[in-house]
C-alpha cells in the first residue's frame, strides 16, 4: 500500500472513530439526562399514588442508569491499551438499560404511560408510538451505530479487528 493511500486510509479510521464516539456520547450524555428529567418527577418518584416501593425502585433505576452512563463516558473517553473493551463497555451502559425499558411488555399489568388518561405518545407516521419507548429506541440506535463505527475503525487491513488478530 501507498503512503498516501495508507495515510487516507488512517483518516478514514479516524473520522469514522469520532464519529461513532460522538454518536455513543450523545447516548451516554442524553441518558442520564432524561433519567434525571423523566424519573425525579411528579409522574415517577414522587407521585403520592405510587407505593413506596416502587418510587424506591425508580429512583435506583434512575440512579444506576446515571453512574452507568458516567462510567460509560469515562471509559469511551480515556487513554487505554485497549480501546475497544471501553467502547463495548460504553455501548452496553446505554444498550442494556434501554433495551430493558421493552421488558416491561412481558409483565402483565404494566403500561409505558404513568398516567393511562393522559398517555405520553406521538402520532409518526400514522403509527401512535408511546414517547419513552421512541426515545429508548432512538438511544439504542444512537448507541448501536456508534458503536459499529468505532469497530469499524477497528477493522484493518489484514482483516483484524480492534487491534487483536484472529
Amino acid at each position: 500500500m501507498s503512503t498516501s493511500a495508507a495515510a487516507d486510509q488512517d483518516r478514514t479510521r479516524t473520522n469514522t472513530s469520532t464519529a461513532g464516539r460522538v454518536l455513543l456520547t450523545a447516548a451516554l450524555v442524553a441518558t442520564p439526562a432524561a433519567l434525571a428529567i423523566f424519573l425525579f418527577n411528579a409522574d415517577h418518584a414522587f407521585n403520592s399514588q405510587w407505593h413506596p416501593h416502587a418510587r424506591f425502585h425508580g429512583v435506583q433505576l434512575a440512579g444506576f442508569g446515571i453512574t452507568m452512563s458516567l462510567l460509560g463516558l469515562w471509559l469511551l473517553w480515556r487513554r487505554s491499551a485497549q480501546p475497544w473493551v471501553n467502547a463495548a463497555t460504553g455501548a452496553a451502559t446505554v444498550l442494556l438499560l434501554w433495551i430493558a425499558e421493552f421488558y416491561a411488555f412481558a409483565v402483565p399489568g404494566t403500561g409505558p404511560a404513568p398516567d393511562p388518561d393522559e398517555p405520553n405518545t406521538i402520532d409518526l407516521l400514522g403509527a401512535t408510538i408511546y414517547g419513552n419507548l421512541l426515545f429508548a429506541g432512538l438511544m439504542v440506535g444512537l448507541a448501536a451505530i456508534g458503536y459499529g463505527l468505532i469497530l469499524r475503525r477497528g477493522r484493518l487491513a489484514d482483516g483484524s479487528a480492534g487491534g487483536r488478530t484472529r
